[in-house]
Order: structure tokens, then C-alpha cells, then sequence
């Protein structure tokens, strides 16, 4: 009877050993818990770091796309309209891709006998033999070499006109009636002609154009003034036949983006006044310096209305760089 009085007090007490770790567990409110809350620590630190972790990875995988579509320089548009305006270099290039391939294999072989003849090899050709044939061989590599570095070149030229185009035409006007467009939704209807400058260049070329201006409307002219030292021009106001003749342009900010890039480009000081005038499609057909030839253009454009309208859409005349 003594044993067991004994026995029972001590599995109680060995129950309450076993057992109150797990009341650690299971109950919150237990004072002595630092194990435990290191490992919550550690848990929530480590999906914390787990999330923030997915986070950089998302941002990466989206600057690896803006990446991505910068290295794409040229929209499927662009390219579509290149090869439209030149139908045959695609043509071309495979062509000479081809004979460069066989002109460079050719001089693989070339070497290799010009190497047996120049070591004595039995059955060897003769040494002269051996230099004219790798003297037409690189000759052969050589032209195909150019005339792909000649079309790489104009390819590439051509692609940057075609999307300097295209982002003028993303350009926004004001009608006289107060509608905002698209400069490339006056195409098939209108030559826009751009005058920038100073507001007081732009003054004087837009009254040089009062004599022609009769004659440049029946042409489908209209005039885009573009004051780059951000000062409203004084022009006269316009007659009620006369509207169409001068659209003003929308977020000049853009503008003078734009026309200082092509500066740029064209090695032109920055500020300076030029023109730049757009065929009846949209491409850029002349540009120069100063004040833009509108008499020529009277005299050069094709009318866009009577018996001949549309006949000369596609031939707007040269003007060539002042």
C-alpha cells in the first residue's frame, strides 16, 4: 500500500514533466516559450522573405521584358512597310547570302590546295593555278560581302525614316473647326507642310506663303507653325474659304521632341528654323533650312480636286534640301 501511495505521486509527477511541453505548445498564454517564438519569427521572416523574394522576381521578369521589347526596335508595321518599298531585297539578300556561302567555302578549299602546292604535296595543282583560283575566290566573297553591307545599310536607313514617320504621324493638330487628329489621318487628304522656328521666323515664313496660298490649297497644302522658344505667334486671322489652310499643333512638348531628334540627326543646330514637307501618304517628301519653297510647291503639286485630282497622289514633285 506504501508503494503504490508512493507510485501514484510519482507518475503524477512524471505525467506533468511529459505533458507541459505540449501545454507549451497548445497553449499561447505560457510564459516560458522562446524556442517557440524564435520559430515563428523565423516562419513569418522566411515567407516574408519568400513573398518579397517573389516580388524582386516579378520585377526582374518586367525589366527583362522592357528589355526585351526595347531591343525590338521596329514594329511589324514598319518592317511590313519596308519591305513593300523595296520588294526585291529580300530576294537579293538571299541571293548573295548564298553565293557568299559558296564563295566562302570555296576559299576553304582554295587554301587547302594553295597549302598541298606550296608543301610539295604529290598530285598537287601548280602554285599559279592555285593563287587565281583563291585570288576569284575572295574576289567573289568580297563583292557578295559588299552589296550586304550596302543593303544591311539601306535597309537599316530605311527602317529609321519609316519609323520617324510613323511617330510623326502619331502627332496630334488642331482643325480650324476645333477637332484634334492624328497628323496620319489627314493622309489620302491633305500635304501637310511643318514651319518651325522661332515665333517670329514663323510669322515671317507664313506671310511669305500669303501669295501662294490660294494655289497651295487647291493642292491639299496645310500648314503646321511650330514656335520652338514656346511664344504663341501672331498670325492674321483666317477667312472663311481659307480654314483648312493652317492646323495648330497639340502638345508642343512632343513636337519640339521630335523636331529636335531629327535636328540631331541631321546635324542641325538645335533651334534653328526648318520645314519639313509630307507627301499625300505620310512620308516625308523635302526638308531644309529657313523658309519652306511655296512657290515651288504651288507650281510642282498636282491639284487635289478637278479633272486630274488623284492622278499625281503618288508624285508630289522634289524639293530638294535649302
Amino acid at each position: 500500500m506504501a508503494a503504490l501511495t508512493v507510485a501514484v505521486p510519482m507518475l503524477s509527477a512524471q505525467s506533468l514533466t511529459v505533458t507541459r511541453p505540449h501545454a507549451r505548445v497548445r497553449s499561447p498564454n505560457v510564459g516560458v516559450s522562446p524556442c517557440l517564438s524564435s520559430r515563428r519569427a523565423d516562419f513569418a521572416s522566411n515567407k516574408v522573405s519568400g513573398m518579397r523574394m517573389g516580388t524582386t522576381h516579378s520585377r526582374g521578369e518586367r525589366l527583362r521584358l522592357v528589355v526585351r521589347a526595347q531591343k525590338e526596335e521596329y514594329s511589324n508595321a514598319t518592317k511590313l512597310r519596308s519591305e513593300a518599298q523595296a520588294p526585291f531585297r529580300t530576294a537579293r539578300t538571299f541571293l548573295f547570302g548564298g553565293l557568299a556561302a559558296a564563295a566562302g567555302l570555296g576559299t576553304f578549299f582554295a587554301v587547302a590546295r594553295l597549302a598541298a602546292s606550296v608543301l610539295g604535296a604529290p598530285s598537287a595543282i601548280p602554285l599559279p593555278v592555285a593563287l587565281k583560283d583563291l585570288g576569284i575566290d575572295l574576289g567573289a566573297l568580297a563583292v557578295c560581302a559588299l552589296v550586304l553591307k550596302r543593303d544591311n545599310e539601306a535597309k537599316n536607313k530605311q527602317l529609321q525614316r519609316i519609323s520617324r514617320e510613323e511617330t510623326l504621324g502619331r502627332l496630334q493638330v488642331e482643325l480650324s473647326n476645333g477637332r484634334l487628329v492624328r497628323l496620319e489621318q489627314l493622309r489620302q487628304f491633305a500635304r501637310p507642310v511643318i514651319v518651325a522656328g522661332t515665333a517670329e521666323e514663323v510669322q515671317q515664313y507664313m506671310a511669305a506663303a500669303e501669295g501662294s496660298r490660294a494655289a497651295l490649297l487647291e493642292r491639299g497644302v496645310i500648314a503646321v507653325p511650330v514656335a520652338l522658344d514656346n511664344v504663341t505667334p501672331d498670325l492674321p486671322e483666317l477667312e472663311e474659304d481659307a480654314k483648312r489652310w493652317r492646323a495648330a499643333p497639340v502638345r508642343l512638348d512632343a513636337w519640339k521632341s521630335w523636331l529636335s531628334a531629327q535636328m540631331a540627326d541631321a546635324k542641325v543646330s538645335a533651334g534653328s528654323a526648318v520645314y519639313l514637307s509630307l507627301r499625300m501618304d505620310g512620308r516625308v517628301r523635302g526638308s531644309g533650312k529657313g523658309c519652306p519653297p511655296w512657290e515651288r510647291m504651288a507650281v510642282q503639286l498636282p491639284k487635289t480636286e478637278g479633272m486630274w485630282a488623284g492622278m499625281g497622289d503618288g508624285f508630289d514633285g522634289f524639293v530638294g534640301e535649302q
